[in-house]
């Protein structure tokens, strides 16, 4: 496992097979589920494989993806921040995610904000999206306070619903 970033509170790394007790723990939270999206992973088995296929994929394919966020004072793991590459967008994307017992504690908006930064610094890339559902407004204002800007709606691909589109310029 690689070493992204670290934060003040974080550790950010490249997810490896260890993972999949944690990952579905957290795409199995009803959070992740209404706020996010249902992944249909139930599984320890189907979680290892969308590890090794999906995420450890998008690392050899684009060189990033969605990291494990671990606590810096115990290692545990308690949500994942990244960079996407989806196929219905013309730029990057920022995801992330947290198990329930993290929320309210600044962390997604410290992981966030290292990630643009390593979009900006490390990518060379000159703006970042992200998409949410509109009921999410805890995600919505988080992206706002993290400088992003409602630029409309988009349709992704798998018949999912229409989600909110914001842009955050990287300068």
């Amino acid at each position: 496992m690689r070493m992204i970033l670290e934060t003040n509170r974080l550790l950010l790394r490249e997810f490896a097979s260890g993972d999949a007790d944690f990952f579905l723990r957290l795409v199995s939270s009803e959070e992740y589920k209404r706020g996010i999206y249902d992944t249909g992973i139930t599984t320890l088995q189907q979680a290892k494989n969308y590890i090794e296929e999906t995420l450890t994929g998008l690392y050899r394919k684009f060189g990033f993806g969605l990291w494990v966020m671990c606590e810096k004072s115990t290692g545990c793991p308690v949500g994942m921040a990244g960079i996407i590459s989806r196929d219905y967008l013309p730029e990057v994307d920022l995801g992330y995610a947290l198990l329930p017992e993290y929320f309210r504690r600044g962390l997604a908006f410290e992981a966030c904000q290292a990630v643009c930064e390593y979009a900006r610094s490390t990518l060379n890339r000159p703006q970042i999206l992200a998409v949410v559902s509109p009921n999410n407004l805890e995600s919505i204002a988080l992206l706002q306070k993290l400088g992003f800007v409602f630029v409309g709606t988009v349709k992704p691909s798998k018949g999912k619903d229409i989600l909110n589109q914001y842009a955050k310029i990287l300068t």
